[in-house]
């Protein structure tokens, strides 16, 4: 599952990000901004399958990031275990993302 790391979003526009699930194994997508919050919102939405997933499968997560205002944010998404405050995370993505009018 490609992520980028760079990202151009017009004012209005979104873009949705899959991200590959391990809920089985207790780890769950928290992301956190940097720079100007109020320039994008930031939504988990439920992921959508073609057919059932098999039994014991982690589903992805999925995030709709929608450009409310010009600006330049950077959106570092990490998976890790909520419980587990003092590891490092099982996997991390940084996107940075430049929005236009």
């Amino acid at each position: 599952m490609e992520v980028p790391s760079n990202l151009t979003l017009k004012i209005g526009e979104t873009y949705t990000l899959r991200l590959p699930g391990l809920g089985t194994a207790g780890y769950r997508w928290s992301y956190e901004i940097e720079g100007n919050a109020t320039s994008i919102d930031v939504s988990k939405v439920e992921a959508e399958y073609q057919q059932p997933l098999p039994v014991g499968s982690s589903r992805d997560e999925v995030f709709v990031i929608r450009a409310h205002a010009i600006g330049r944010i950077s959106i570092r998404f990490v998976q890790s275990r909520p419980w587990e405050k003092d590891q490092p995370p099982q996997m991390q993505h940084i996107i940075q993302i430049a929005i236009d009018v």
